[in-house]
């Protein structure tokens, strides 16, 4: 990717194309409880199919001078695509069950460019708005950490490392190049995508063009 992070391509979440699929790998995938009782959807079914794409999307780059942002039904199809085909795969399997999710590009100073999604841990509506001081967002995300922490992913934080817009709303970390639980950073800011604050050097936010960004 060169980072450009057209704003055309919020329309290349294409959650209802691949919507079959997620809840075939959801449904086929170890059963577990809900983190919490009640809920639509839960942080522990993204972290389900974070790791799928992990486990079966191969990284390829682009070839030289070449920069293409595959829909994300070509890359499930074809099991490989580099980091921006990772990112819209995983956030449109993810819109799918209902969740809030976007694309960040960013950049460090050298100018490697690098796209993921990230995930707002949200409640029953994929369209609540979920700010740092609700406790509903915590209570999520910390059954999630206590469960990562169970399966042994060598989880760093309680909860997991999250931060938040400047309008309150928490979002969560889900590179499936470099993640190995959302929330996890270490790697972005190893790489000089993320500083130690929680701050991108330079980085662009992609919105599906059906949900509102605010």
């Amino acid at each position: 990717m060169d980072g450009g992070g057209d704003p055309a391509l919020s329309s290349w979440f294409e959650p209802l194309s691949v919507r079959t699929f997620t809840f075939r790998i959801l449904s086929e995938a170890p059963q577990h409880p809900k983190l919490l009782p009640g809920i639509w959807w839960d942080l522990w079914q993204l972290h389900t199919l974070h790791r799928w794409v992990d486990a079966h999307i191969t990284y390829q780059p682009d070839p030289p001078g070449l920069d293409f942002w595959a829909p994300p039904m070509e890359t499930l199809q074809g099991r490989r695509g580099d980091c921006d085909d990772h990112a819209l795969l995983f956030a449109s399997m993810a819109l799918a069950v209902g969740a809030r999710a976007r694309l960040r590009c960013a950049r460090t100073p050298e100018g490697d460019c690098h796209a993921f999604a990230e995930v707002s841990p949200g409640l029953r509506d994929g369209h609540q708005r979920i700010t740092a001081n609700d406790p509903n967002a915590l209570l999520h995300m910390n059954a999630y950490a206590q469960r990562c922490s169970t399966e042994g992913l060598g989880f760093v934080g309680n909860p997991p490392l999250h931060y938040t817009d400047s309008d309150g709303r928490v979002w969560m970390i889900a590179d499936t190049l470099s993640s190995k639980y959302l929330g996890d950073g270490v790697a972005l800011q190893r790489d000089g995508f993320l500083k130690q604050d929680w701050n991108f050097l330079d980085s662009i936010l992609i919105y599906p063009n059906f949900l509102e960004n605010d």
